[in-house]
């Protein structure tokens, strides 16, 4: 496995990973995942979390990539 700080080319990606949690747990997770939002809000959000530096967020690889 590798890991490795998020950057704006991992928005689309966990955007998708994002809305999946939103379908698989929407009454059982924070209220990000239980309202309906719409995609560019949450690419806006997501985006922003990323460059915030407060945060740190990895995403982790195969070594294969």
């Amino acid at each position: 496995m590798n890991f490795r700080k998020a950057n704006a080319n991992d928005v689309n990606e966990l955007v998708l990973l994002f809305k999946n949690l939103q379908d698989m747990h929407s009454k059982n997770v924070t209220n990000i995942f239980n309202q309906n939002i719409d995609e560019c809000v949450l690419k806006d959000y997501i985006n922003n979390v990323i460059l915030n530096e407060n945060y740190n967020f990895y995403i982790v690889e195969d070594k294969k990539r």
